[in-house]
């Protein structure tokens, strides 16, 4: 069990190499993005107290199913921890997947964990999802205004690496409850993460001590990732049909 500020979680436990590693699946960082707070910066859970199970993973709506639940309420992370962690380094993983693919429990951090406690280094390791395609990073001229309730220009179009830094915070809030040292927290990704990781190094939006170190791989800030086609957007958002007007012209 874990204790956190949103209550007690319930994981499982699993023996790998002659290891126990407990893991936690599904567990909300932010109010899920539904509704109206859909296209809107991630907003803060409520403290709240209780007990859930924490063992079912999803993903956020994208082309592949990866055999998971697919939902827009898919603001979650999930954590891997040796048994009985108690004050141990925290290692948190950014997924890849070009911005509109991939899920945190894509990667099963469970051996990484066992081979962590093997060699006499244990390490939590926590991964999490973030919002992709056009939930997660489409900006255009129709989401503005006082009927969709957006006017942060400053902020449409990145709500994915919003969650990301939201779910950042969560973590340097809650690792503690898992058995992890919120003052040495390492961030890493790879491809679409590698760049927002160096975004997350920059930008002034992410607290001072949020995190206190970094692993870029194959990707960078400067890397051209976003489209100025509104006939592409069109495309992709003309059959939906969740719209009573069109996005683009």
């Amino acid at each position: 069990m874990a204790q956190t500020q949103q209550g007690v979680y319930i994981g499982r436990q699993v023996t790998i190499n002659g290891t126990n590693v407990n893991y936690w699946y599904g567990i909300p960082y932010a109010q899920q993005p539904v509704g109206n707070l859909r296209w809107m910066p991630p907003r803060d859970l409520a403290i709240s107290n209780g007990t859930k199970d924490a063992n079912i993973p999803n993903s956020c709506p994208q082309i592949y199913s990866f055999g998971v639940l697919r939902t827009e309420a898919c603001l979650t992370l999930n954590v891997h921890a040796p048994k009985n962690a108690n004050n141990l380094p925290v290692y948190v993983w950014i997924h890849g997947g070009g911005f509109y693919i991939g899920f945190g429990a894509q990667y099963d951090a469970t051996p990484f964990v066992s081979t962590s406690i093997i060699n006499s280094v244990p390490v939590v390791v926590v991964t999490i999802n973030y919002r992709l395609g056009l939930l997660g990073f489409l900006a255009d001229e129709a989401l503005y205004g006082e009927r969709t309730g957006i006017n942060n220009r400053s902020t449409t179009g990145n709500y994915g690496i919003l969650d990301q830094i939201m779910a950042l915070d969560w973590i340097k809030k809650n690792i503690a409850g898992f058995g992890g040292n919120p003052e040495q927290i390492t961030v890493g990704g790879e491809s679409a993460g590698g760049i927002t990781i160096t975004i997350l190094l920059t930008s002034p939006l992410v607290a001072n001590g949020t995190f206190q170190r970094a692993i870029v791989q194959s990707g960078n800030g400067s890397m051209p990732v976003m489209t100025r086609s509104p006939g592409r957007i069109l495309q992709a958002t003309s059959p939906t049909g969740n719209s009573s007007h069109p996005l683009v012209q």
